[in-house]
């Protein structure tokens, strides 16, 4: 770190620190009615900040303050804090249980577990499983049943990647915030749907958001694995995907973007990629003679 950046950290940390000292002042006066002090934690809040890019969500706690100071308009920051009208609540829910959702910052439901779901709906990483079990649905060896889903609102798109019985149970995962339904085919063509398959694969792979290192890498798994296709070599077609598969586990990150949230403002190529990978696996178990 270059000197003005250590001077601009210590700013940032004395800052909270001399805010928490008038509002105790304050508060021994009678003038405010509760404070939750950080006095001697500010490095957490400030370390954090330092650490996010502006676009990432936070939800401050308790004794935050540093969240707060980093991130939001100091002026209603102030209103806010001493209860007076032009703050974030109009002069209520001083005590920290505010937000300003223009700046990625989350009010506060709970010092407790209450904000770990609002946590979990703002940014998720990597890829999710479904597994969709039809209880009234008799399952036989090659089922036609197909799980699809489809991003809200968008069109439907094939993930299966298992169909087991119990009673049909069938399997996938995605990316992105979807809807699902289970389907049956009429006509089950593993070739055709593999060919269109890795094609979509390899569009996917030739994302620009994609770094070229890592590109080269999944599309080289690609290739091979749908060179053994091509010559009915389905066990080997499917090792290969398993190599790509095991590489976007290592590559997820900057250069294979993983991350997906509520807002629905970010690709998570990853586990779109993990998607269309599994579904391909399906489709040549099947004409491997996997049921």
């Amino acid at each position: 770190m270059t000197p003005e950046d250590l001077r601009a950290l210590h700013r940032a940390l004395c800052l909270p620190r001399a805010i928490e000292g008038r509002m105790l002042l304050l508060l021994r006066q009678g003038r405010l009615s509760k404070w939750f002090a950080g006095v001697g934690q500010e490095a957490v809040s400030v370390g954090v900040m330092q650490a996010l890019r502006p676009d990432d969500w936070v939800l401050p706690l308790h004794r935050n303050l540093g969240v707060f100071t980093a991130r939001v308009d100091l002026d209603r920051l102030y209103r806010q804090l001493l209860g007076r009208a032009g703050g974030f609540t109009a002069g209520r829910d001083r005590s920290f249980h505010f937000g300003d959702p223009a700046r990625h910052v989350v009010g506060m439901i709970s010092h407790l577990g209450a904000m770990l779901p609002v946590a979990c709906g703002l940014a998720f990483e990597d890829d999710y499983d479904v597994d969709f079990d039809a209880t009234n649905l008799t399952y036989v060896p090659f089922s036609p049943y197909r799980l699809m889903k489809a991003p809200v609102g968008g069109s439907y798109a094939d993930i299966t990647g298992v169909v087991s019985a119990g009673s049909v149970r069938a399997r996938g995962c995605g990316g992105t915030f979807s809807e699902f339904v289970l389907v049956t085919t009429a006509v089950q063509n593993y070739s055709a749907e593999l060919v269109a398959g890795y094609a979509q694969l390899q569009a996917q792979i030739a994302s620009a958001a994609i770094g070229p290192t890592a590109a080269a890498t999944l599309d080289s798994d690609r290739a091979v694995s749908q060179a053994a296709f091509n010559v009915a070599d389905y066990a080997e077609a499917i090792l290969r995907l398993d190599d790509l598969l095991d590489h976007c586990g290592v590559l997820g990150g900057p250069v294979l973007p993983n991350r997906w949230r509520s807002a629905r403002d970010l690709d998570n190529l990853e586990g779109e990629i993990v998607a269309q990978s599994a579904h391909l696996k399906f489709l040549l178990g099947r004409l491997n003679g996997v049921p």
